[in-house]
């Protein structure tokens, strides 16, 4: 398996946004909250800027995350892709 960065870095965005999301946490109070810029996280969660293992280690204690399960999660989202990628070629 081999994934782009860009590939990464939107599996990742779309996990910290559900991870939020099942916070009930908006981008706003989410950023204050945590100590983080809204910008960051917006740029984060839409997978346009990756994120430093430093800043990721923060999130995964601010969203009270293990970072081995954050990955797991990623991981999974990419597996999805995976998946989806697999039927549209058979169906082709």
């Amino acid at each position: 398996m081999s994934y782009s960065d860009d590939e990464v870095r939107v599996a990742f965005g779309r996990v910290l946004a559900g991870i939020r999301k099942h916070k009930n946490l908006t981008k706003e109070t989410a950023a204050r909250r945590y100590g983080f810029a809204v910008s960051s996280l917006l740029n984060w969660e839409r997978g346009s800027v990756g994120v430093s293992l430093d800043n990721l280690f923060r999130i995964c204690k601010a969203y009270n995350v293990k970072p081995s399960r954050m990955m797991s999660l990623v991981e999974f989202q990419l597996s999805r892709r995976d998946q989806v990628d697999q039927k549209t070629d058979e169906g082709s």
